[in-house]
């Protein structure tokens, strides 16, 4: 019978062939052609000449090279070479590609020799610019530190008191929102004076200081103004302090020759720093801050011989409480004047030139 001689097709042949887990490899799978045996003479069947066999099989491999190399140098690269590049990522591919590109050394195909690679410069720090500040930024940080002291002063536990134990006067602190709600609350009655002082200067002490006193009567409730302009006090503490003595001063005016006992008399002041010096010290001298600390207790004491009680009670400055809304606008007015050379004009107010004096008995 006729037996089957395998012939191997090089160029029909298929690369890879996968199957299923049990099956048959066939030699029709691998692309081999049965070819039938020819009956031969006496020494057996003859098979496919073996050299032209192989003579086929060259010149099919030679036809597949040449063609897979003209491929490859219309790519402008070399030849692929199986396993040899097969775990090179794209990235590391472009990046030889443009390295061949500009380097004119390299040759166009090969790989990338590391002497030839560049080496990382270290990083130079770059020194930031120092910032400038932006215009009104100053402003802010102002408003910012105003804000604090306000939030530090509402967040003081209690009122703050200071008993004088010379005569009956006392100073009261209070929290900002206390101290705001208690002077609304506050109305002029027979017995209780009420005044509403404040001190204003002008900028860089380049006028005299500008000083107000407002008191209502406890009938109509009318208010009573006074107005000062002193010429040798040009800073803003000791214009509260003097405005702290003329609302005392006023007091004696009125009240003396009347029968007081157990009145009292309330001044209401924005400055804190005016009310720190009130309190006695163990070093005096004869500078004006101290001269005006002196005429203050003086007029506080005449008014306890009278049976009166002295208050002096802090008031935040610029809100809404009437009475001291007024003394600050009014103590500004005088302020204005001088700065705009209109002293000559102060009777237009009318505001009354005096020196630290006046505070005397």
């Amino acid at each position: 019978m006729p037996a089957d001689v395998a012939s191997t097709n090089w160029s029909d042949a298929k690369p890879q062939i996968f199957k299923g887990k049990g099956a048959v490899f066939t030699l029709e799978d691998a692309g081999v052609q049965r070819v039938q045996r020819v009956e031969g003479s006496a020494q057996g069947s003859r098979m496919v000449d073996r050299n032209s066999f192989l003579d086929q099989s060259e010149t099919e491999s030679a036809s597949h090279t040449s063609r897979d190399s003209h491929t490859d140098a219309d790519k402008g690269a070399a030849a692929f070479v199986p396993g040899k590049y097969e775990h090179r990522s794209a990235s590391s591919s472009n990046s030889s590609s443009r390295d061949s590109q500009t380097d004119p050394t390299r040759v166009q195909g090969d790989a990338p020799s590391l002497q030839q690679q560049p080496q990382p410069q270290p990083q130079q720090q770059r020194q930031q610019p120092q910032q400038q500040p932006q215009p009104g930024q100053h402003h802010g940080q102002q408003k910012n530190g105003r804000r604090k002291k306000k939030q530090q002063q509402q967040s003081q536990p209690s009122i703050q008191t200071f008993q004088d134990d010379r005569f009956d006067r006392v100073l009261v602190q209070r929290p900002r929102v206390d101290a705001l709600t208690y002077a609304e609350d506050m109305n002029p009655s027979n017995n209780r004076h009420i005044f509403w002082v404040d001190g204003s200067t002008a900028a860089n002490q380049a006028a005299a200081s500008g000083v107000a006193v407002i008191w209502a009567n406890p009938q109509s409730g009318d208010f009573t103004d006074e107005m000062y302009c002193i010429e040798e006090i040009r800073r803003s503490e000791r214009a509260e302090l003097f405005a702290i003595g003329a609302g005392l001063k006023a007091a004696v005016q009125r009240l003396e020759g009347h029968e007081v006992s157990g009145h009292v008399v309330q001044v209401f002041t924005d400055c804190t720093t005016a009310m720190d010096m009130l309190p006695p010290k163990p070093k005096k001298s004869n500078q004006l801050p101290d001269r005006l600390v002196c005429l203050v207790d003086a007029l506080s004491e005449r008014l306890s011989m009278m049976g009166v009680k002295v208050e002096i009670h802090w008031i935040p400055g610029h809100e809404r409480v009437k009475g001291h809304k007024r003394a600050d606008l009014l103590s500004r007015s005088v302020t204005k004047f001088l700065t705009l050379g209109l002293s000559h004009n102060l009777d237009q107010l009318p505001a009354t030139r005096v020196d630290c004096s006046f505070l005397e008995l």
